[in-house]
């Protein structure tokens, strides 16, 4: 387990989020490990940039944040490459009998009575007991506490999660979505053109893929100003023709360039791009609804 110290001084943490990543599984151990370790430092980093304080470890499969400031937590775990979900969490000891007690009371808040619930759990490490074992007994504790309650396993009022991990368990209730991904500077740099919506959709969707994305614009800051939030130290320069790109490709070390034309853009200014920079169209097969999604994705606060 890795961890790190607070990033500002402060209150003592009080909530704590349990932080999902999926791709990177897909890697070797030793490209697993750096990326999850690239992940946990640009955590750091945006807790840091926005002077919340944060305390970080990580273990195979899971990143810890704890902070006083769950607001602000929700918004920057939104934000971070690499993230696939987070959740809050209480946390208890890997016992049964404790996670019975502590899941009745977790859920007294949650609860509407005459309404249904289930119980969603997993494990991971050397237990005595199953993961069934431990949604049984944790069901069985909240119906004789509220016995008007119903179970339903397919499409309950309420899903209660509980989560197992070597002498730790983990209750919570909702699981928030982050951008997935590859984390961000996991892989090389890739210059984009940045001058209109379908633009800044290209530069992000590279950010996802883990590329740092340096931008070239015309006169689009309006389309730039939302990526700063997603790559705290953006590189922005500003351009007045595209035969400019070979120039500034050259100077941040780059041999590929990102664009959000469309077809028929792509045919018109095709001739226009250095011949040195392979291009890449991240954005040529979505649909309309498709990137109206992602720029409201993309501009939230």
């Amino acid at each position: 387990m890795s961890s790190s110290l607070l990033v500002s001084q402060g209150h003592q943490p009080y909530v704590k989020y349990l932080v999902r990543f999926g791709e990177i599984h897909l890697k070797s151990r030793y490209v697993r490990k750096q990326f999850q370790d690239k992940i946990v430092a640009n955590i750091q980093d945006h807790f840091a940039f926005r002077r919340v304080e944060c305390l970080t470890s990580s273990e195979r499969g899971r990143i810890y944040v704890e902070t006083d400031n769950a607001e602000a937590a929700h918004s920057i775990l939104r934000k971070v490459f690499g993230v696939v979900s987070f959740s809050q969490v209480e946390e208890h000891r890997a016992d049964i009998e404790e996670i019975s007690t502590a899941i009745v009371k977790y859920s007294n808040s949650l609860i509407k009575e005459k309404s249904s619930f289930a119980i969603r759990s997993r494990r991971s490490g050397t237990h005595t007991f199953t993961s069934r074992d431990v949604a049984v007994a944790a069901g069985k504790a909240i119906q004789e506490a509220h016995p008007s309650l119903k179970v339903d396993l397919k499409n309950p009022d309420l899903e209660l999660f509980i989560e197992v991990r070597q002498n730790k368990a983990f209750l919570f209730h909702e699981i928030v979505k982050g951008p997935g991904g590859l984390p961000l500077g996991a892989q090389g740099k890739v210059l984009t053109l940045v001058d209109n919506e379908r633009g800044m959709v290209a530069a992000w969707m590279m950010m996802k893929r883990g590329c740092y994305t340096p931008i070239a614009t015309f006169d689009g800051e309006e389309y730039v100003e939302p990526l700063r939030n997603w790559d705290l130290n953006l590189k922005v320069q500003r351009i007045l023709k595209l035969d400019e790109l070979k120039e500034i490709a050259r100077l941040n070390r780059v041999e590929a360039l990102a664009v959000g034309w469309n077809l028929d853009e792509l045919e018109e200014k095709k001739g226009q791009i250095p011949e040195e920079l392979t291009v890449f169209h991240p954005v040529v097969g979505l649909s309309s609804k498709d990137l109206e999604d992602m720029v409201k994705r993309i501009c939230e606060v």
